[in-house]
């Protein structure tokens, strides 16, 4: 049992008395060799708490399993003092296809409700493609495989040739898929169907939030042998300097044959005074906690693959249970808060 004073996102300062604790620094970091760190490309500093509450178990069940994204250190951000402060035995573990991390808890004859708090510090510096560093090529083979709501197919072949008509690289032919959709779509959360990260609802439709566009996005790479892939987390604002989140963000990378290039179509859509710049690069208003679609936890889950990883997910007595409460804060922190 460890004893640490932690303070979350709203100010509250907390001793805890079960907590585990996964100190993380640039010795034990995943792919932090030639990271974004020199004077020259932005960063921000902040701290996250991130609220899991299942709710309304069933009396007579008789067990609980409950998975939640763990984020993790990569070239574009650093995360430290991530504590899980609960009194539950739990595990943090990496799932295989895309190494997503998580946190796993398995809980026999639980109660009604149950709370689990995850807080960490992240320094997430800008992701530009001028920076020349994202070379990891591991996921250049699952990012041509079809996914289930973005799939390969022959008339999605032909749309994409079309829209990229005329144009030679993968760079190119990328930039032409995001002009288009960036015309083409509107941001709208309004009806039904949007925030399911569908391809043809995205095409159809001509709507939705960021999973929409991205789908539509990387179903047009993938279709024409570019390799492309999702990532998903928390969009961080800058005023106030703390406060909920909201909702998440996420984002895109394409492999233009030398390295991943970050675009972010849904936000060059809604600030046009920024479309230029959100393609190639990723702002650090942001942090990262999973990547990929039709998502297979750790241990498996008896429910489907999940269409991404970015909310706590639980089952009860191995059926998926939907009443979980979910929130998440931020404080952005000084300098001399890192020391």
């Amino acid at each position: 049992m460890i004893r640490k004073l932690l303070t979350d996102c709203r100010g509250k300062i907390w001793i805890v008395m079960s907590v585990s604790l996964c100190w993380m620094s640039a010795a034990g970091c995943d792919d932090l060799s030639g990271a974004a760190g020199s004077d020259s490309v932005k960063s921000r500093l902040f701290a996250v708490q991130y609220i899991t509450e299942v709710k309304n178990i069933p009396k007579n069940a008789k067990e609980l399993r409950l998975w939640f994204p763990v984020p993790k250190n990569n070239l574009h951000q650093h995360i430290t003092e991530l504590a899980i402060v609960t009194p539950l035995k739990h595990r943090v573990i990496t799932e295989k296809k895309y190494g997503n991390k998580m946190v796993f808890l398995s809980l026999p004859n639980p109660p009604s409700r149950i709370k689990v708090e995850m807080l960490f510090r992240v320094r997430r510096y800008e992701n530009s493609a001028r920076h020349g560093r994202s070379v990891d090529t591991r996921m250049i083979k699952p990012a041509l495989q079809a996914d289930n709501l973005m799939p390969l197919s022959p008339e999605i072949r032909r749309i994409a040739e079309r829209i990229a008509e005329g144009r030679e690289s993968n760079r190119d032919k990328a930039r032409a898929f995001y002009e288009y959709i960036v015309e083409q779509m509107a941001y709208d959360k309004t009806g039904t169907g949007w925030g399911c990260g569908d391809f043809w609802y995205a095409r159809n439709v001509r709507k939705g939030n960021c999973t929409d566009y991205h789908a539509y996005f990387i179903g047009l790479c993938r279709n024409i042998g570019i390799p492309a892939y999702l990532e998903i987390g928390l969009s961080i604002p800058t005023q106030p300097t703390a406060g909920e989140t909201g909702g998440y963000h996420c984002w895109a990378y394409f492999w233009d044959g030398t390295q991943w290039i970050p675009v972010d179509i849904s936000e060059g859509d809604k600030r046009p005074e920024m479309k230029d710049y959100f393609f190639a690069n990723h702002c650090e208003n942001r942090v990262a906690f999973a990547i990929g679609r039709d998502v297979v936890l750790e241990p498996s889950q008896k429910g489907e693959p999940l269409k991404f990883f970015i909310y706590p997910y639980a089952e009860v007595d191995g059926k998926p249970h939907a009443d979980i409460g979910k929130r998440s804060y931020y404080r952005s922190l000084k300098e001399q808060d890192s020391r």
